[in-house]
């Protein structure tokens, strides 16, 4: 019997439209550079986009959607909308509801998910 993972093993289509269904492993793609934050695209769906967003310490990036979902996966990130600012640890999960500014709030790099509309 074959006992492999879906890590060791890529998973098999199962009928013709299933072979579009291709898994990305995102801490694989995790990136970095000192001269400005990087968006590693991920996955998009119809109307849906899934980006790593990837700061080193003192860096911020600009996110336009207003309808985003961000997964804190690593670090400490400030998330800024008009006058409010919220600090976020590893795990957390926030929908701002509103374009906002996104920014490493620690010493140490900051990994980000972030779900929105294409």
């Amino acid at each position: 019997m074959n006992t492999r993972t879906a890590e060791m093993m890529p998973p098999k289509a199962v009928s013709e439209k299933a072979s579009v269904m291709t898994p990305t492993n995102a801490i694989a793609k995790v990136r970095f550079s000192s001269a400005k934050a990087q968006r590693v695209h991920l996955a998009q769906c119809e109307g849906l986009a899934a980006e790593l967003l990837c700061l080193e310490g003192g860096q911020q990036l600009r996110i336009k959607s207003e309808a985003a979902v961000l997964y804190i996966i690593l670090g400490t990130a400030e998330v800024s909308a008009g006058d409010q600012t919220v600090t976020l640890q590893t795990g957390y999960v926030f929908a701002p509801g509103t374009a906002f500014t996104l920014a490493n709030a620690g010493e140490h790099r900051l990994v980000c998910l972030t779900c929105q509309a294409a």
